[in-house]
């Protein structure tokens, strides 16, 4: 476990750069942080950060895969809630008549 100071030091990075990313930014940028503090690395930058070992770890995916996801994606496709037309097809129907 890293101390208390190493992990003030994560968090501080972190408040000033949250403004400036995105979702994909966050678990990078995190994914980097985890993996040069090494071994419990992820347990510190989560703890700082307040993201789940869960994003961070697929950070560290994404950063070792070369074919990630494209510069301008957040997300792969198909990610995300289904839109109500998909999921709840007479919801439309039934808005319109009322």
């Amino acid at each position: 476990m890293h101390d208390a100071t190493i992990i003030k030091v994560i968090e501080g990075k972190y408040i000033e750069l949250l403004d400036d990313l995105d979702e994909r930014g966050r678990r990078r940028w995190a994914a980097v942080e985890a993996r040069a503090l090494g071994r419990g690395g992820i347990t510190a930058v989560a703890l700082a950060t307040g993201l789940s070992d869960r994003t961070i770890r697929t950070g560290l995916k994404e950063l070792d895969d070369p074919a990630s996801l494209a510069g301008h994606r957040q997300r792969h496709s198909g990610g995300g809630r289904k839109p109500h037309a998909i999921t709840q097809p007479a919801l439309c129907k039934t808005l319109w008549t009322s």
